[in-house]
């Protein structure tokens, strides 16, 4: 699979990122309008560090990959997050849990 990096992104167009910090990948995502989507993280820069949701780091790098059908983009992002379990995500972060309730 090949990856775009962020200072060659076009346009506003459907597909998958992943989000890199210190060259540790930390999230893995979705969506139809990746630039819209990329300002909706709040990556900072302040006094030489980046923040990323939470995470600091002296460099932070988004990789691309552009995809117009949305079944495809669902299914290699599930995969993508299975494999590289990513710290951001649900899936990928062994610290959260899901608690499951029932109404009666």
């Amino acid at each position: 699979m090949r990856w775009i990096p962020l200072d060659r992104l076009k346009g506003n167009a459907p597909g998958l990122y992943a989000i890199y910090v210190d060259g540790q990948l930390k999230y893995i995502g979705m969506a139809k309008a990746i630039k819209s989507r990329l300002r909706a993280h709040n990556i900072r820069q302040h006094s030489g560090m980046v923040t990323v949701r939470g995470f600091c780091g002296s460099q932070v790098a988004v990789k691309v990959k552009y995809l117009d059908c949305r079944e495809s983009r669902v299914v290699l992002e599930s995969k993508l997050i299975r494999r590289l379990r990513p710290a951001l995500n649900v899936a990928g972060n062994p610290g959260y849990k899901v608690i499951k309730c029932r109404q009666k």
